[in-house]
Order: C-alpha cells, then sequence, then structure tokens
C-alpha cells in the first residue's frame, strides 16, 4: 500500500510567497495580517500571533492553525477557490475566513492537493538530501580523519567536573591570536575553565608555532591543544568543536572563540550572567554573546548596559548551551556531509544557499514550550535578510539552525569586544571600513561583572514586549 504523502511543505511555501492576507472574523472588520516563515502573525488590529499548517489524515486535507498567546483560535480549511474558511473557535458557531492578496489568489486555487513531484516536507528530509547529493555530482567524499578524533579517549574531568569550558580556535593569524589571547587572559573565567585550543593545519608548520609560543609566553596552560592534521578550514573546524566538547566531552556551556576580536575583563562574565538570567526568565535562548556593532556615544552606552535584543548578526565571541547544540546539531552535520568535503573557500555557494532555503521554508521549525523570548521589529527586520538571502558559511548555517529549532540568540546592545579581523577568509580591509568596524570603541564597564539583570527588546513606543507562552499541542 503506497504511503500517503503529507504536502504541509507545499503550503509553507506559498505561505512564505504571499505574506499578506486578509481576515475575516467571525466578529467584527476584515483586517489585515502578515504570515512569517517563523511561524509568526503580524496582526496590528488584533491578537493573532502565530500559525502553522497541519494535515488531517481523516478528512484527507491540510487545515491552517491560527494562534493567540499559544492558544489555538481558528482552524481553517483551503477551498477550491483559493481561499481559508473555517471555525472562529473563541465564538460559538463563529465561522471566519483568511484571503490572500487578489494578485496571489490563482497560486492558491485547486492546489487541495498538490502533485506528488513537489518538494517533500521535514519528515523526508533525506529524500532532500539525496537530490542535493545527485547535484553535487563529483565532489570528493570526505576523509574520514575529519571524524577520527575523540577527545574523550585523551582527557578525562577532573574532580569536581566542570561544567563549561572554553574554545579557542586559531589557523593562520598568529599576531592577531596573541591579542585575543591577551584581552582574555584578563578574564577570571578564562583560567578558571577548561581551555581547549584548536589549531587548523597550515601550509606552514612555523605559523602553528607561533601559536603555541604565545601560550607558552602568556604563561597560559590549556587542557589540551588539538594540532588538525589536516587542513579542516574553518567550518568543519568549529562544527567539530563543538561536537567534541558537547557530545564527546559532555559539557553543558561552552565559550568559543576564534583569532579576530579582542574582549573586556568583563566579557566571560557578562555572557555567563546573560545566559543565566534567560534561562531564568525564557525557555527559547541557545545562545548569548556580548559583542554588537555598537557606534554609538560613552553618554548612549552607560545608559543601555543592560540592554539585550535578540538577533542574526555576527555569531563572535559566543556561550552555547548544549541543550541548543542538541536541537541544531543535525542540520551542521548534514551540511558538513553535503558540502564540506572540499576547501572550506571552494565550498558551492549557490547550492548551499538553495538547500538552506529549502530547510527554512519548507521544513517546520519547532517551536519550545515555555516562554519565547519576545521579538522586535528589529529582531523580525533582521530575521527576514538574513533569511532571505541565507549565508553559505558555518555561522549561517549555525544561525538558521537556531531559528529552524525554535530558539533565538541574544546579544547586549553595548559592545564588550572588539573585532580586529580586518583581514581574513571573509573579510578586506575594504569590508571591514564599509562595515564600520574601524569606528567602534572598545571600552569596559565599571559594575559589569554585578550585572545579573537585563532589558529585553522593546517595541517602537519604547514598552517591553512580554514573552509568549507556548504549549506543543498533542
Amino acid at each position: 500500500m503506497p504511503r500517503e504523502v503529507n504536502h504541509s511543505g507545499v503550503f509553507l511555501r506559498l505561505i512564505s510567497e504571499t505574506r499578506d492576507f486578509v481576515y475575516g472574523p467571525s466578529k467584527g472588520t476584515a483586517r489585515e495580517l502578515v504570515f512569517y516563515t517563523n511561524k509568526e502573525i503580524k496582526d496590528p488590529e488584533g491578537d493573532l500571533d502565530g500559525w502553522t499548517v497541519a494535515y488531517n489524515g481523516k478528512h484527507k486535507e491540510h487545515e491552517l492553525h491560527l494562534y493567540s498567546k499559544g492558544a489555538l483560535v481558528a482552524l481553517l480549511r483551503l477551498t477550491p477557490r483559493g481561499y481559508w474558511e473555517g471555525k472562529d473557535l473563541r465564538h460559538r458557531a463563529g465561522s471566519c475566513r483568511i484571503t490572500p492578496q487578489e494578485a496571489e489568489q490563482k497560486k492558491w486555487q485547486n492546489v487541495r492537493q498538490p502533485a506528488p513531484t513537489e518538494i517533500p516536507d521535514n519528515s523526508d528530509a533525506g529524500v532532500l538530501d539525496e537530490a542535493f547529493i545527485h547535484m553535487l555530482g563529483d565532489q570528493p567524499l570526505a576523509d574520514p580523519r575529519f571524524k577520527s578524533l575523540d577527545l574523550s579517549d585523551m582527557w578525562t574531568h577532573p574532580e569536581p567536573a566542570h561544567t563549561t569550558a572554553t574554545a579557542l580556535i586559531g589557523y593562520d593569524r598568529p599576531d592577531y591570536f596573541k591579542e585575543v589571547v591577551t584581552t582574555l587572559a584578563a578574564n577570571p573565567e578564562f583560567h578558571q575553565y577548561p581551555l581547549f585550543v584548536f589549531l587548523d593545519k597550515t601550509p606552514d608548520s612555523a605559523t602553528t608555532k607561533a601559536h603555541l609560543k604565545v601560550l607558552r609566553d602568556l604563561a597560559i596552560e590549556p587542557a589540551a591543544v588539538i594540532r588538525r592534521p589536516l587542513n579542516f578550514g574553518c567550518g568543519r573546524n568549529i562544527i567539530d568543536v563543538r561536537r567534541q566538547l558537547f557530545d564527546h566531552l559532555g559539557f553543558d556551556r561552552i565559550f568559543v572563540f576564534e583569532d579576530d576580536m579582542m574582549v573586556t575583563p568583563e566579557y566571560m562574565k557578562v555572557c555567563e550572567n546573560l545566559m543565566d538570567w534567560a534561562e531564568e526568565n525564557y525557555d527559547n535562548i541557545g545562545v548569548v554573546q556580548a559583542w554588537d556593532l555598537c557606534k554609538h556615544d560613552m553618554s548612549y552606552k552607560k545608559m543601555n548596559l543592560d540592554s539585550v535584543y535578540a538577533t542574526f548578526n555576527n555569531l563572535w565571541g559566543y556561550l552555547m548551551t548544549r541543550k541548543c547544540w542538541d536541537r541544531i546539531k543535525e542540520y551542521l552535520f548534514r551540511y558538513e556531509d553535503l558540502f564540506l568535503n572540499v576547501e572550506y573557500g571552494q565550498r558551492n555557494h549557490e547550492l548551499i544557499r538553495k538547500w538552506l532555503f529549502h530547510q527554512i521554508n519548507y521544513f517546520e521549525g519547532a517551536r519550545v514550550n515555555g516562554i519565547h523570548y519576545p521579538t522586535s521589529p528589529q529582531y523580525l527586520d533582521e530575521k527576514e535578510k538574513s533569511l532571505t538571502f541565507p549565508v553559505s558559511g558555518q555561522d549561517g548555517v549555525t544561525m538558521s539552525s537556531i531559528y529552524l529549532t525554535g530558539q533565538v540568540r541574544l546579544t547586549t546592545r553595548v559592545n564588550r569586544g572588539y573585532y580586529i579581523g580586518e583581514e581574513g577568509i571573509h573579510q578586506t580591509t575594504e569590508r571591514y571600513k564599509m562595515a564600520g568596524f574601524h569606528d567602534m570603541s572598545f571600552d569596559s564597564f565599571a559594575g559589569d561583572r554585578e550585572l545579573h539583570s537585563f532589558a529585553p527588546d522593546k517595541n517602537d513606543m519604547g514598552e517591553v514586549i512580554n514573552g509568549l507562552r507556548y504549549v506543543e499541542e498533542v
């Protein structure tokens, strides 16, 4: 007996392409809604805030579910005329309708049973990957040495066992590496937690020796220095850092620092305090950092030391939880296996973007149960820009994976780090200056270590937005 095909992915794509709808409730006047790809709704004149598409096996058709503050309030089915019609659950015998803009309505007509050739939903992720494997053609297979390392064979936790570790990553910029390590060493936490230094293989062994000399000269004693036997490339190296420290060594939190950002003496403490506060107040925050592209003057900074927001900006100098990693790692491993079997700079950017675009537009991201961090207009704008043209690098895939798994990343509005990577794999002096990195100041703030409460995102009126509670339907 052939398996019944769930075509939810087709409707997810059409909704993301249409975005603008008109909602006709059972009571009140019709109003405009905007549907976002992260299953959120913009409803300026009402209280709808979420949506999902589900397949009703009994009726052999798809349903559009609308939510308000985590509660299901409307259930609609697609009609052959191209609009959704159904029940308004908040009013007895109430009905409601969702209609696309007239220019988009033809797309929705007669698609109640899409053709089986459409891209499958996330239950068929392996089938989709097979299609991309075919498109990759003669790309070489991965060298088994990429995954041969298991740090648990070489290092064991001392007693009492630490729950947090620090990863420091270097490649071919020992001068940058020295500046970064010098500033990190001013953080007490840098000496408190086990330090794992990951040095990718360079064409010149003298470069690796220069990195090791920096550690000796600064009297830094890592728990382990991992010298790669072959060039992993930036993407594989960072993915494996997290695989080693979370999956093999079992840490609950890890700091990840690359060789191109200096930090204040309070940087690591600010991140720890922010994560503690985030986990106490919300359930969907997986990563925090204390870097942002902040070019404001000192008076602004002093007024906003506790201000934080959800971001899609650069993923630098961050603290990640194992819970977050467990949710996103399968996306990273699939990306690694599909696209990183060549030199990192030679990866297939166009095909990676297509793959990411399918993850974003066809696969339903999970909704984490509990209190969600509030999303501001700035976050929604950043998200739309980031997900419309996804970045093909490891950082970009990590950021997309965080979104796809229902999580957010927080950063402080005031920078406690200073990006120095004027020259590197993804950077040139021209681009560095164009982005405005050279216009930032690098300041340390008294009282940062005692900062334990933070001010979350605000709306356009400057009012703090309350978090929403989501509970998974059974």
